[in-house]
């Protein structure tokens, strides 16, 4: 008679092993793509020049505040330990972005990353977010400069210019829209006052 032993069970992968598999998965081949000569771009050089434009000042150590009618945000997006990608505005991570109501503000968006494509969308659905954005006010943004890639040229990076009008006041956020970006910290806040 022989006896049947259970098999050991593996031990439980966390979830972010799990959530960095899925990732891995989604970017492969959007980040071997090649992109077309249409993609604006910028050298490291360019960005910092374009970085001295941003009008923000920072505040509290989180917090970005624009004052007047045409603010300009550069905003960076980074890879700066994987897996948790964020933006940078003024050297802070994922700031709250504070301007006047009825601003006209125009966002200079640049991916740095040479892991991952980025995006950057404003939406007035508030955090938490799902691994792939399902939620109307996410996937229909007030603003998405869809996906920017990441460049076959290692010395040039992909970037958007976008606008919007800030015509009421109240709370907004801006995230990545990529799959998994955004529930892994890709987001942060927008105040109109």
């Amino acid at each position: 008679m022989s006896i049947r032993l259970p098999r050991p069970r593996a031990a439980a992968r966390p979830f972010h092993a799990y959530a960095l598999s899925l990732l891995a998965i989604l970017i492969a081949p959007l980040s071997m793509a090649a992109t077309t000569d249409a993609t604006p771009s910028l050298t490291w050089p360019q960005i910092q020049s374009l970085m001295k434009t941003d009008t923000g000042s920072p505040h509290d150590g989180d917090r970005v505040v624009y004052e007047g009618a045409h603010p300009v945000v550069v905003v960076e997006q980074v890879l700066p330990g994987f897996p948790y990608p964020t933006f940078e505005v003024d050297n802070i991570k994922n700031p709250t972005l504070v301007f006047k109501s009825g601003a006209d503000i125009t966002f200079y968006v640049v991916n740095t990353s040479q892991v991952a494509p980025h995006s950057f969308a404003i939406t007035t659905a508030a955090p938490p977010y799902a691994v792939v954005p399902a939620d109307h006010r996410v996937t229909h943004p007030l603003v998405d400069t869809g996906n920017l890639p990441i460049l076959a040229d290692p010395g040039h990076y992909s970037y958007a210019k976008v606008g919007w009008a800030a015509d009421k006041p109240g709370a907004y956020y801006y995230v990545c829209l990529f799959p998994v970006h955004a529930s892994f910290g890709m987001w942060g806040k927008i105040e109109v006052r």
